[in-house]
């Protein structure tokens, strides 16, 4: 005769649920990736020495030095820059969307230890 087990359910129920969101975060990740690498005018700041900002154009992975003031007030290390009309602008949402991305993967690193 089976019993139905409650615990036995409740941990394929989870491990069913972290598979499909670790799926799900892949495919984010993923898209992303497309998006970024098919504009060429999205840059990320790498670092700052002095008046020339070191930068690195997501689509073509050139990095490229700007003089600091071509750039938009309070940017900082790791914001996403945007060329739009010869000027540079922080797209805070690319900014944000892509320091989780980052997150994630290492994240993942460190739960497949």
């Amino acid at each position: 005769m089976n019993f139905f087990n409650f615990n036995e359910f409740v941990n394929q129920k989870q491990v069913l649920f972290n598979s499909i969101s670790q799926e799900f975060k892949n495919s984010l990740e993923d898209i992303s990736n497309e998006i970024l690498k098919k504009s060429s005018n999205v840059y990320v700041v790498d670092k700052i020495e002095g008046n020339i900002v070191v930068c690195e154009n997501l689509s073509t992975r050139e990095v490229e030095n700007i003089q600091s003031f071509d750039m938009p007030k309070n940017f900082k290390e790791g914001d996403c820059l945007v060329k739009l009309n010869g000027k540079f602008v922080v797209d805070e949402k690319l900014t944000t969307d892509r320091k989780n991305i980052i997150k994630n993967k290492f994240d993942r690193l460190q739960n497949d230890k």
